[in-house]
């Protein structure tokens, strides 16, 4: 993709340069431009605050999109090329958090204190520490240790509601026993064990609320079986199969609700041919399941489902060079994606989506090397 940056001298006169999307010139207005490689959302960001634009152009040399620090217009063609429409987003492009989480292990975006925001909660596995850096919509703010020594060497960590109280819990699994740490909305509690025996070997493994009661299930899948541990608020109980032959050989699984009835459904990804197989769940078991969409994510780095336009649906997400790519679920089937973000997310280290402000759509957040947290808020 050839990108192209206009801005003006102090001359008045029109600076054009050209180059490719791995390679954007940055420059301050001044007689001379002073270029440099612009492959970090942070020299993105420093374009945008100089008052400049960022272009973009399809193979054929068509404007895709346009963009500055407020604001995103895009283009869609006919198959002779003629424009169909020309949309303009509002956003924001913020950094909210810088250093946070250097040496973690783990990095979650989630609701720990009931506000409705999701929170910046950072894992140490050497020393069992949980750091949270609390939102206020606008920024995270300064980190604060909710709890230590859990979790210390585990396997896995979650962060998710286990007893309904609408605050996410820190959980850990390890060697098939899950350890739970509720959260009072200011700290995590003293641990303790809510199952042993579930989920030892198992390919991938989910907290999630699979039944629709309000709190976070405890499953696991192994060779397209899956297993469910409801939770009783107290504890898992005895895990039981919810469906045989999903998922075998996919590259990725997840656990979400697709289709908006609070109940989160098994859902995986073939990279290979960009499929998404799509198991809805019933309460007491995931139903057979269907393909919802054929060729999105194809060779993509990242696959993400989140709901991003408030509706209470997880939509499919995939990221690929810096370019975000939304389909839209229905509830039965996920629409023709589109592209929702171009040239965002270059040399970072973790793609999350989660709702940080409270409007119940979920934003685009980047965490860099150097643990510069950035957003990216579409309204």
């Amino acid at each position: 993709m050839e990108i192209k940056i206009i801005m003006k001298n102090k001359c008045g006169f029109n600076l054009i340069i050209k180059t490719h999307i791995f390679v954007i010139v940055l420059f301050i207005v001044s007689s001379t431009p002073i270029s440099a490689n612009a492959q970090t959302v942070e020299e993105m960001y420093k374009l945008f605050a100089n008052n400049g634009y960022l272009y973009s152009y399809d193979q054929t040399g068509r404007l895709t999109d346009y963009q500055n620090q407020s604001s995103v217009t895009k283009y869609e063609y006919d198959l002779n090329g003629n424009i169909l429409s020309k949309k303009t987003l509002s956003r924001t492009l913020n950094q909210w958090q810088l250093g946070n989480g250097v040496g973690s292990n783990s990095q979650f975006v989630s609701d720990v204190n009931g506000d409705g925001k999701s929170d910046a909660v950072l894992f140490f596995k050497d020393s069992g520490s949980w750091y949270v850096s609390l939102s206020n919509g606008q920024q995270f703010t300064s980190y604060q240790k909710w709890i230590a020594g859990h979790g210390v060497g585990s396997g896995h960590q979650f962060l998710a509601d286990a007893d309904g109280d609408g605050k996410a819990d820190a959980v850990i699994e390890n060697n098939g026993s899950w350890y739970v740490a509720l959260s009072n909305g200011s700290g995590f509690e003293g641990y303790k064990l809510w199952i042993s025996g579930h989920g030892v070997g198992a390919n991938a493994l989910f907290l999630s609320d699979v039944n629709g009661d309000g709190k976070a299930d405890a499953v696991i899948e192994n060779s397209g079986n899956w297993y469910v541990a409801l939770s009783t608020g107290k504890g898992f109980e005895a895990y039981s199969k919810w469906i045989s032959g999903h998922g075998v050989g996919a590259t990725k699984e997840f656990l979400t609700d697709v289709n908006g009835d609070k109940r989160a459904d098994a859902v995986v990804f073939f990279e290979k041919e960009g499929s998404w197989y799509v198991s809805l769940s019933n309460g007491k078991s995931f139903i057979e399941y269907k393909r919802w969409i054929y060729g999105h994510g194809i060779g993509s780095e990242e696959q993400i489902l989140a709901d991003v336009n408030g509706d209470g649906k997880s939509d499919a997400v995939i990221v690929n060079h810096g370019s975000w790519y939304v389909s839209i679920t229905d509830g039965e089937r996920f629409t023709s994606y589109d592209i929702w973000i171009s040239g965002y997310g270059f040399g970072s280290k973790s793609y999350l989506l989660a709702d940080i402000d409270g409007d119940h759509k979920a934003e685009a957040i980047v965490i860099y090397p150097n643990e510069s947290w950035y957003v990216w808020d579409y309204s």
